[in-house]
């Protein structure tokens, strides 16, 4: 008795192990699932925190180069120079002392004047052999006053900025005669 007993407990308890086991299997295959679940739900996190640090290069890049172009405008004068007769043939100049259209203007150069202050215009740019007159337009700006205009013996002129605060995010046109 005592042996079938014992057989049947050893039975009884090998049919609670197969149970245990198999409900173990049951929470082992979930556990495996949910594994590979956060897996793949973690790549796409670092996916996305890859994409958003790129983003955010990207952002501070803008943001470095908006800060230079805003920092250009405020503190440059920018400029066009070129001969009177092609400023005519533009319709920006007029007459002698009459601009029109200066909207057309380009002003494609400009002088950081935090770096520097001073403009050199050769002969050579406008295809002449000397500069005899240079006009600054606006009229409201000052040769001696706003700016200082010099010329040298070979024919260039230099353009120095006396007053930084009247010209910093100006246009200044000079008429090149």
């Amino acid at each position: 008795m005592r042996l079938i007993r014992a057989r049947d407990e050893a039975i009884a308890k090998a049919s609670n192990l197969e149970d245990q086991k198999t409900a173990l299997e049951e929470v082992l295959a979930g556990l495996n699932a949910d594994i590979e679940r956060l897996e793949a739900r973690k790549a796409g996190l670092e996916s996305s925190v890859a994409q958003l640090e790129g983003e955010k290069k990207e952002a501070l890049a803008n943001l470095r180069q908006t800060s230079e172009d805003l920092s250009t405008e405020r503190n440059s004068m920018f400029y066009e120079a070129d001969l009177a007769e092609r400023l005519r043939a533009r319709g920006v100049l007029r007459t002698f002392n009459r601009i029109e259209g200066i909207a057309d203007v380009k002003f494609a150069s400009h002088l950081n004047l935090d770096k520097d202050k001073t403009i050199t215009l050769k002969p050579s740019q406008f295809g002449i052999d000397h500069i005899r007159d240079v006009r600054i337009v606006p009229a409201f700006l000052k040769e001696g006053r706003e700016l200082d205009v010099k010329f040298i013996d070979d024919g260039t002129v230099e353009v120095t900025v006396l007053n930084e605060a009247a010209l910093k995010g100006k246009r200044v046109l000079f008429v090149v005669e």
